[in-house]
């Protein structure tokens, strides 16, 4: 059965300068398992310290249900997913807790009349109910509700598939398809088999696991002022976006490597902040042409991506994109959804666990406890996903985890590439040919 985390993430600026963000999200997520169909509620944790920072801990609830008996009476579709769906049938609710502190937490249950808890955050179902328990680590104490109940002649669904005209089902299908039959290792992220980065020469590596049927020469390898910190990637024929807490700027050289391991530069002649936003436009001194061996990348239509991709697949499917960082590693990873706050409009992506299928692909360190995708060092690398084999920009590294949501401000980026002296724009990916919701 797959568990996935859920927590409240404690966000710190990539270049140093620590800084905590309230985040909301929607508060109910469609999950799946082998054996049932999951819905999991994002429960509101609250602590008993009132300066919480960014060395609080954060508990994650797995709501798992378990189909006891049923009989299969066919499939149903809802939204992006395919469901085998069975009446009657007896399920039994409960929760399980994931903690991403280093220190080992106390698990106690309030009312374990209802439900009992272990050392590990296992809980055992005793009765219908609610069962609450508090989870304790440095003398910080945070609770949490666990809804527990053993239902019979129920409705349930399992997942079956995706719906065949889904965004979903293309995204997740093309990136499964380029790690099939591979294992996670330099050998298969690296995307470099040879750097030198005094005489700027390159070896694209062969075996990185997207090489074959996705053009990554929009990725720059590496900037004479940042080095590989701000590198963004290509979004129309002379213009790069990075971040603009970085700050890359005029005379700054870019070097892009074609698909033949050539090494390509442009050096920036004018560059440009989006409001309060962390995007930097940047314009380079010559436009990548048709036939130049350096194709920019694309970007998610404005507003319509959400409606061609369902919240639910978002956050139970996990819908994978990859990212690039300082090290120069290509990985994966799983869009978590998009916010807005004070700074505008976000993408995040989620804390994978295990159990999970990209977990090996996913980050550049890790230890006992926690997955770390994004470190300081990486700000202004892209962060990008696959669809219909095309390269799609959704935005660059601002604080870990998160960037601009690129698609929210596509005006503003357009105007700026104008404001420039640039003749050229975004190009959105075409979705029209995919289901929308």
């Amino acid at each position: 059965m797959k568990k996935f985390l859920i927590t409240i993430t404690a966000l710190v600026f990539l270049m140093g300068v620590s800084q905590v963000e309230a985040v909301t999200f929607p508060s109910i997520h469609i999950n799946h398992s082998t054996s049932g169909h999951q819905i999991i509620g994002r429960q509101l944790l609250t602590t008993t310290l009132v300066n919480a920072t960014a060395n609080d801990f954060s508990v994650g609830i797995v709501s798992t249900s378990t189909v006891i008996v049923g009989t299969s009476n066919g499939t149903t579709s809802v939204q992006d997913f395919v469901y085998n769906y069975y009446n009657p049938g007896s399920i039994k609710y409960w929760c399980n807790y994931i903690h991403t502190s280093a220190s080992n937490p106390v698990f106690t249950a309030v009312n374990p009349s209802i439900g009992t808890v272990d050392s590990s955050g296992n809980v055992t179902y005793v009765s219908d109910g609610t069962a609450n328990f508090n989870v304790t680590v440095n003398d910080r104490t945070k609770d949490a509700a666990c809804s527990m109940s053993h239902t019979t002649n129920k409705y349930s669904t399992t997942f079956n598939g995706f719906v065949s005209t889904s965004t979903a089902k293309n995204i997740v299908s093309q990136m499964d398809a380029m790690i099939s039959g591979l294992t996670a290792s330099p050998a298969t992220y690296d995307i470099y088999s040879a750097i030198n980065d005094s005489t700027h020469t390159y070896t694209r590596n062969s075996g990185l696991f997207a090489s074959s049927g996705v053009d990554m020469t929009a990725v720059p390898t590496y900037t004479s002022a940042g080095g590989t910190t701000g590198n963004g990637i290509l979004v129309s024929p002379d213009i790069v976006i990075s971040a603009a807490h970085v700050g890359l700027g005029i005379g700054t050289t870019f070097y892009f490597v074609t698909s033949t391991s050539t090494t390509v530069s442009r050096t920036v002649i004018g560059a440009s902040n989006v409001g309060t936003t962390d995007i930097r436009v940047i314009r380079l001194d010559s436009p990548f042409l048709a036939g130049s061996g350096v194709t920019p990348a694309y970007v998610l239509p404005p507003t319509t991506f959400f409606s061609k991709v369902s919240l639910a697949a978002v956050n139970s499917i996990m819908i994978p994109v990859i990212f690039t960082n300082q090290f120069r590693t290509l990985k994966i990873q799983t869009l978590y959804g998009d916010y807005y706050n004070s700074q505008g409009h976000r993408i995040e992506i989620t804390e994978l666990q295990p159990t999970t299928k990209y977990y090996n692909w996913s980050s550049t360190t890790t230890d006992a406890n926690h997955n770390i995708v994004v470190v300081s060092g990486d700000s202004g690398n892209a962060l990008m996903t696959v669809v219909n084999g095309k390269l799609v920009a959704l935005g660059t590294w601002h604080f870990s985890e998160v960037a601009p949501d690129v698609s929210k401000y596509i005006t503003e980026i357009d105007s700026a590439i104008s404001a420039l002296g640039s003749a050229y724009s975004l190009t959105p990916i075409d979705l029209s040919g995919f289901a929308s919701y």
